[in-house]
């Protein structure tokens, strides 16, 4: 398969950013947590652990092993996706409960997808998945790009994904910086 990667993402690259990198593959399919296992590899992921349950999932984050990311998927029985987001950022801590989460979903609706931002997720992945679209969202959840939440009303990412110039509304976060007409 690594003749077919992009440069950036072949495991014989010599900066790979995965390398390091303990990725948890949560799918009840095990054709597709094998699928994702041998793409993870071919991108130079090093460590990967595949679980066919979240409640399994949810043992192994409990465990010694340091998990980076968790590419789980949204229609997982008994525990869903998100359902196991929201245990991660309620029952963890510390970098447990900042971990990653990539959401994989087949078939999104709006409110599938905003019940799963408010869960916490870092970022949603359309299945099938394809080796640009998992380096993409591989990159973008562990570049830490996007601040860490953990307040009492919600526990995730930031929510927001850039800045809007044109929002008008109360300023939240330290970052957003000072401006003359906090109300409009």
């Amino acid at each position: 398969m690594s003749a077919a990667l992009p440069a950036s993402l072949r495991s014989d690259h010599s900066s790979n950013p995965f390398a390091q990198l303990t990725v948890l593959v949560i799918d009840g399919q095990k054709p597709m947590r094998r699928f994702l296992g041998e793409l993870l590899g071919d991108m130079g992921v090093q460590r990967v652990i595949t679980e066919g349950s979240c409640e399994a999932a949810l043992a192994r984050l409990g465990g010694p092993v340091p998990i980076g990311l968790a590419l789980v998927d949204a229609a997982v029985e008994s525990m869903d996706g998100i359902q196991f987001t929201q245990q991660v950022r309620q029952v963890f801590t510390g970098a447990r409960r900042a971990l990653p989460i990539v959401l994989m979903m087949t078939l999104p609706t709006a409110g599938r997808i905003c019940e799963a931002r408010d869960a916490g997720v870092n970022d949603i992945m359309l299945k099938p998945v394809s080796i640009r679209s998992l380096g993409a969202k591989l990159t973008q959840a562990v570049s830490g790009a996007r601040p860490f939440i953990d307040r009492p009303a919600y526990v995730g990412p930031d929510r927001r994904r850039g800045p809007r110039p044109d929002y008008r509304g109360p300023l939240r976060r330290l970052g957003d910086g000072v401006r003359s007409n906090i109300y409009v």
